[in-house]
């Protein structure tokens, strides 16, 4: 690409958790790159250098100067003073945050209601200590990079969020948007309201972290034993399981920690965000799937009073959703079918990954110029022929896998396709890699959705999950309607959102249905978007009679989704796949190495 005569180049830049960086090129979303996918640490939370430098490299020319503005995602400085505490390299954000906050409760052996008091005279205390707090922090943290002395612009974390929605058509049709924004913290705030029509962006109500229905459901995913910001959908797939008298039981306990007043606003009991003491007094005793349902049903009655209370105020019927909690699908379906609304859009990926998406939206506002509408998500990085060349020459890989080399797509699809009909599970390693935390098809791991026995293969052979979480499938945008029952007739290409399904989906794809509830998170494959793909499902269909694939994330438990193909020939050697797509290259791993 030409970037000589290019005078609005945005450089977005988020540190912190699942930190990313995100190029624009007048107003052209140009690449998103998370550090996770360079570092190999899973939701890494740090200053995205690599993606900074592989940004840059990649499409500038190493240049940063050509870079017109930075634009971050932490208005109050927050975050870089905790990476300036705590360190910039990438790093799991367990590791210091979740270990060290009750460094102090643990201490107190008695939870009174004194040490409450004590907490809320704490956070008074320290909110008088930040008000008079005037260090730059943004700019100690830029002066640690190749960013030093570099304009940048500072917008709330929040802001992000709603300004992330912004960037897709679906709400730019010239009608008002009511845009919710709802996660753990960020800027101060855990959830906002906004209005949103052509272009213009106003905030109407905000909630303070200590009232955060995403700390809430957090700390419930530490009690359980799980990774807090990682591990929540555990609890979300394990929810049908319980027993819906014993939820409601809990439930009604939990509703006294955290509620909605009648001003639309969240109040709690004691601070979300060192809820946990708390907690563990009503949730001792419970099972697992007990307090999964109580929390998941906790969230989607609170959420959707949430909703409806600013849609009957603003008489404003279609709303976008943005913030890590809206990661949970099972409450975007149940937003999806209030009869108060009418349409909806869910970020795809709203966690802390997707906020340079809205720090480009307000920079391009800042430059007088319009952001235009992301579509497909395969934003990352890909590898030509050339590469793959030199890896099966560097790593001797003619001593590991047959490698037969393809004309094109189609025709190794013909092949891949004949494969999946034979129940043989393929990885696939084709073209730019999918932004975000769900797998799109070009990193993904794909099989037969109609063998219910595959699950135990992919988990025992790769994979490695939790037993009761379900896989999701890629369909075929013509044959959606077939599988799913959406009456609202909601877009479904970034596996955002569930549904219920069909029986026909239960046959064709039962190893990608929740087992117990029955309901379906799919991609809708869309041709223009992803010819090689579709093409491949389409051979598929041709051969079985079904218009759809299970597809899972290409990596091992514990790793972020694979990016080169390096990283997915490693993958295969260390676990029970066999076959790998990459471009038109397909590898089959000799048998003694399996």
């Amino acid at each position: 690409m030409d970037i000589e005569n290019d005078k609005n180049i945005v450089l977005a830049i988020h540190y912190g958790h699942n930190c990313t960086v995100g190029l624009s090129i007048n107003g052209k979303i140009i690449s998103m790159l998370s550090e996770e996918r360079l570092c190999r640490i899973k939701n890494s939370t740090g200053f995205p250098i690599r993606s900074l430098h592989e940004t840059v490299n990649k499409y500038l020319g190493g240049d940063f100067s050509k870079v017109n503005l930075f634009s971050i995602s932490d208005s109050d400085g927050s975050a870089a003073k905790y990476l300036l505490k705590n360190g910039m390299e990438p790093r799991e954000y367990i590791d210091y945050y979740w270990k060290s906050k009750y460094k102090l409760w643990n201490k107190i052996k008695n939870y009174s209601r004194l040490n409450i008091y004590l907490k809320k005279i704490y956070i008074y205390l320290k909110k008088i200590v930040l008000a008079f707090d005037k260090n730059d922090y943004h700019k100690v943290i830029f002066n640690s990079t190749p960013l030093k002395d570099k304009q940048y612009l500072k917008n709330d974390h929040h802001l992000c969020h709603a300004a992330s929605i912004a960037c897709f058509e679906k709400v730019n049709d010239g009608k008002s948007w009511l845009l919710f924004t709802l996660d753990g913290e960020g800027d101060g705030l855990s959830s906002t309201v906004n209005i949103y029509k052509n272009g213009k962006l106003k905030r109407i109500s905000a909630n303070k972290k200590d009232v955060s229905i995403g700390y809430l459901f957090s700390e419930t995913t530490s009690y359980l034993g799980m990774k807090s910001n990682q591990h929540e959908f555990k609890l979300m797939g394990m929810a049908p399981y319980a027993d819906p008298s014993q939820v409601e039981r809990l439930l009604k306990q939990l509703e006294s920690y955290l509620w909605l007043n009648k001003k639309g606003e969240f109040e709690a009991k004691y601070p979300c965000d060192s809820i946990l003491p708390f907690l563990s007094e009503i949730y001792a005793f419970e099972r697992f799937d007990v307090i999964s349902g109580a929390i998941q049903k906790l969230t989607e009655k609170l959420i959707s009073n949430w909703i409806e209370f600013w849609v009957e105020k603003e008489k404003i019927k279609n709303v976008g959703l943005s913030g890590g909690v809206f990661m949970n699908v099972k409450a975007a379906k149940v937003i999806s079918e209030m009869k108060i609304i009418d349409e909806i859009f869910v970020m795809p990926s709203s966690s802390d990954e997707s906020l340079p998406f809205g720090a480009i939206w307000l920079a391009n506002k800042n430059l007088k110029i319009n952001t235009k509408f992301a579509k497909d998500l395969y934003l990352g990085s890909k590898f030509d022929d050339d590469y793959i060349e030199d890896l099966i020459e560097v790593k001797n890989l003619k001593d590991k896998f047959y490698i037969d080399k393809y004309i094109n797509y189609e025709a190794v699809n013909l092949e891949v396709a004949d494969l999946l009909a034979n129940n043989e599970i393929i990885a696939r390693c084709v073209g730019r890699e999918e932004w975000g935390a769900r797998a799109l098809g070009n990193r993904s791991i794909l099989c037969n959705a109609s063998k219910f026995e595959n699950i135990e293969r992919l988990n025992n052979k790769i994979k490695n999950r939790d037993f009761w979480m379900p896989f999701t499938p890629s369909i075929l945008q013509e044959d959606l309607k077939f599988y799913i029952k959406n009456p609202k007739r909601i877009k479904a290409p970034y596996m955002a959102i569930t549904f219920e399904s069909t029986n026909l989906a239960r046959k064709h794809l039962a190893a990608a249905v929740h087992p117990r509830d029955f309901t379906m998170r799919p991609q809708e494959v869309i041709k223009e978007w992803n010819p090689s793909y579709h093409d491949l499902i389409l051979k598929y269909k041709e051969k079985t009679g079904m218009s759809g694939l299970l597809n899972t994330s290409f990596n091992l438990h514990g790793e972020p989704n694979v990016s080169s193909p390096l990283e997915a020939i490693r993958t295969v050697l260390d676990s029970g796949l066999k076959y790998v797509l990459i471009n038109n290259y397909l590898f089959k791993k000799k048998e003694n190495l399996s």
